[in-house]
């Protein structure tokens, strides 16, 4: 049944399971948008509520909805008492993850996203990668996915920089894609240009502009990540 058609039977006090899933999925949805006040306050209160519930492999998926948001004043409340870089060592790495993680990356421009939030994703990513063969088989990068890692890297600062050597590492580990007993060309596409971003940075006559193009690299000039809330949350 269409949802107009739901809200005519609402009128007569016909409520559907099916229009309270809906309704409880818009407002949810506004919620983790958290485009105005209102909505970051909740956003905020819902993240507390999920940081004492506890991350595990079956609630994972709203988890990663507050991370996507990239509002941090939820975020700090989501992580509070938690390490960024194995948050998601609870749970066993799988496609979708993987996938929800490069849309993340590829929802925002590179220097948009919370600090806190790219330690949680890097940190799994490391984890799914460090064996490239398995990581690749469990979900194959493509091209735009690899620039928008590379995309991340800060010039400006040195490979010590702790983002910086994540990124690193994650690139190192997909240009070992390219070995001499395997022949797949995607996975040697891959490997290059992945190596390609690694020499851009390291060296000093090249920039990140020859391997990624001057629109992926773009800058968000006001860098918000979230609405504020209308007060301070407490934790008490």
């Amino acid at each position: 049944m269409k949802i107009d058609e739901l809200k005519s039977e609402v009128k007569t006090g016909n409520i559907s399971d099916e229009y309270m899933a809906y309704l409880k999925h818009l407002y949810i949805s506004e919620i983790q948008d958290s485009k105005n006040v209102r909505a970051t306050t909740a956003l905020m209160a819902y993240a507390y509520f999920l940081n004492k519930s506890g991350i595990n492999s079956d609630n994972y998926p709203l988890y990663l909805a507050i991370l996507e948001s990239n509002n941090r004043y939820s975020i700090d409340i989501l992580l509070e008492g938690q390490e960024p870089e194995k948050y998601l060592d609870c749970v066993v790495p799988n496609h979708f993850i993987v996938e929800s993680v490069f849309n993340i990356f590829s929802t925002y421009k590179r220097n948009e996203i919370y600090d806190k939030t790219l330690r949680v994703l890097f940190g799994f990513l490391i984890k799914v990668y460090k064996s490239s063969k398995e990581g690749y088989e469990l979900y194959s990068p493509t091209i735009p996915n690899v620039n928008n890692i590379g995309k991340i890297l800060d010039e400006s600062k040195d490979q010590d920089d702790e983002l910086n050597r994540d990124i690193l590492d994650i690139l190192m580990y997909l240009s070992d894609l390219d070995t001499h007993f395997d022949n797949d060309p995607d996975k040697k596409l891959i490997a290059r240009h992945a190596d390609r971003i690694r020499s851009d940075f390291f060296d000093h006559k090249r920039k990140l502009e020859q391997s990624i193009t001057e629109v992926i690299l773009e800058k968000e000039k006001n860098v918000e990540m979230g609405n504020p809330p209308d007060y301070e949350y407490v934790n008490g």
